[in-house]
């Protein structure tokens, strides 16, 4: 019942049958205020569990727009294939994709045709080593089968060192690639490094972070050219109040350590109230205010007024929502003289 009128206008039917090969047949039919059927779905999962084919009738016609089939097959050697394909009302192909396992769990090949062409336009291949290094590498192919680019993604086995490098027009050579290392420190500090390199080994871009062992600080540092000057550098800090409340605040400076921008939530103790004051500019002077208070209820009053240079109201917009959310209010100060416009 969407309106709360008291009339149910969709109803949903299931029904399970146990058949006589051992396969499970369940079907779910949608109706509406007035019985006529606007959706149904048939879902048929074989005896033994690996094959399972859903017919959908997408607007309650009788007629099947859609059939999807999932379908498992164990090879003697343990090799797993699994392979999920959609067809359309008159059988024809709309998308396949094919994934092999090899035995010892150590190669995964899924082949993908988009579009139901025959042709698969992308080929991942994903590996694990003795060391447990993983590999994963895709292949994107055009309609015609050939090779339009390539992106390949290597994770160290202690996950800390992740490598990738992009072939973004399929001519074999790495066009960008990037090393992401971590860092566990003797202090509990965690730091992070991240370098992108062209396809001369170049440095095109940096970016480095550390977060302390509590979680309460962070410094990110961006170096977006690759001239090892770093243009930003953001610091967080998270405290904690005495009355409860959690203050974080969130500073940016540019290369010459100016202060850029500066935001500061702060949150109450119970959660229900949160604030949200931003310097857009760096000047010291509140730009906007974005005030969150909840009830009890789950009614809700939220209040974001605007700022002129200086600390002068330029605006201010509160929405309110009652206790069922049935009612929702705005007002709109739009000259900053505390009256609602």
């Amino acid at each position: 019942d969407r309106d709360g009128d008291g009339m149910q206008e969709r109803r949903s039917f299931r029904e399970t049958v146990l058949n006589a090969n051992g396969s499970v047949t369940t079907t779910t039919t949608g109706k509406g205020a007035n019985d006529a059927v606007y959706a149904r779905s048939v879902v048929t999962v074989s005896d033994d569990r690996l094959t399972t084919t859903r017919a959908d009738d997408l607007d309650g016609d009788g007629t099947t727009e859609l059939t999807s089939t999932e379908m498992r097959t164990v090879a003697a050697n343990g090799v797993v294939t699994d392979t999920a394909e959609t067809t359309a009302e008159n059988g024809a192909l709309i998308n396949r994709t094919v994934t092999v396992t090899s035995a010892d769990r150590r190669t995964v090949t899924q082949s993908t045709d988009l579009d139901g062409n025959g042709t698969n336009d992308q080929v991942t291949v994903t590996t694990v080593a003795n060391s447990g290094q993983t590999t994963s590498t895709t292949t994107y192919r055009s309609s015609g089968g050939a090779i339009e680019g390539s992106f390949t993604r290597t994770v160290s086995g202690d996950g800390l060192v992740t490598t990738t490098a992009h072939d973004t027009n399929g001519d074999g050579r790495t066009d960008l690639s990037s090393t992401d290392r971590t860092l566990l420190l003797a202090s509990g500090e965690v730091s992070r490094s991240v370098t992108y390199t062209n396809e001369r080994n170049q440095i095109v871009g940096q970016e480095q972070s550390t977060v302390s062992d509590d979680g309460n600080r962070s410094t990110v540092r961006l170096d977006l050219n690759g001239d090892q000057v770093f243009e930003f550098r953001t610091d967080t800090t998270r405290t904690f109040a005495a009355n409860g409340d959690v203050v974080v605040r969130q500073a940016t400076k540019d290369a010459t350590d100016d202060t850029i921008s500066d935001i500061v939530t702060t949150t109450s103790g119970n959660g229900l109230r949160s604030t949200v004051v931003t310097d857009f500019s760096g000047d010291g002077n509140a730009d906007r205010n974005l005030t969150l208070t909840r009830a009890a209820d789950g009614s809700w009053v939220e209040t974001n007024t605007l700022y002129y240079p200086g600390s002068r109201v330029t605006e201010t917009t509160t929405r309110s929502q009652s206790a069922d959310g049935r009612t929702l209010t705005t007002t709109r100060d739009l000259n900053g003289d505390g009256k609602t416009d």
